[in-house]
């Protein structure tokens, strides 16, 4: 008996860098090849097989079982990731269109700026809505999102002094809206 997978969380979809951009080509392809996606992504052959590994164990991808000659795919979208592939296109898009592609490539960056979507939260909330965060790492995704003008932290006057961060300017206005699809199209997919 195998053990079950466990349930694929919206902060899992950003653990490896290329997973979005891989969701987005297989299902813009229905079924893409290895060579193809080193290719096309610009990315390393070897940060490209753990991406995939990784992928296919969480059922985010599947190895096509009739491959073998040249044209056909090795790797195939599932049910799953034909379900988030429009959101994270979406997200990808706005994020090439406000040109902060670069920010949102960090592990934490996304997950921290997708916390903050309901309105300003304090350090310590933020790290509660990301299981899984060091506080090492969450004060880095802060910093780079201050300095790309996603986040905004405002220090309260009162004693002791509470800190606030707040998702702030045009570019986190587009991308909140598909962080948002993208983390109901996740909990509205069945999941293995």
């Amino acid at each position: 008996m195998t053990p079950a997978t466990p349930k694929l969380e919206f902060n899992d979809l950003f653990r490896y860098r290329w997973v979005l951009p891989v969701l987005v080509e297989l299902d813009r392809a229905q079924g893409v090849r290895f060579v193809v996606l080193v290719n096309k992504l610009s990315v390393s052959r070897d940060v490209l097989q753990s991406t995939l590994a990784w992928m296919i164990e969480q059922g985010l991808a599947a190895h096509n079982p009739g491959y073998g000659h040249p044209l056909r795919p090795e790797y195939l979208p599932t049910e799953l990731s034909s379900r988030l592939a429009p959101a994270a296109g979406k997200l990808l898009a706005a994020a090439k269109r406000t040109g902060c592609e670069v920010l949102i490539q960090p592990r934490w960056n996304l997950p921290a700026l997708g916390a903050m979507c309901d309105g300003p939260l304090r350090f310590s909330e933020i790290r509660a809505a990301i299981p899984g965060v060091t506080p090492r790492a969450l004060t880095a995704a802060l910093r780079q999102l201050i300095e790309g003008g996603l986040v905004t932290r405002a220090v309260g006057e009162g004693f002791p002094p509470t800190t606030h961060y707040s998702a702030h300017g045009a570019a986190a206005r587009a991308l909140l809206p598909p962080m948002g699809e993208l983390r109901r199209s996740l909990v509205d997919a069945p999941q293995r």
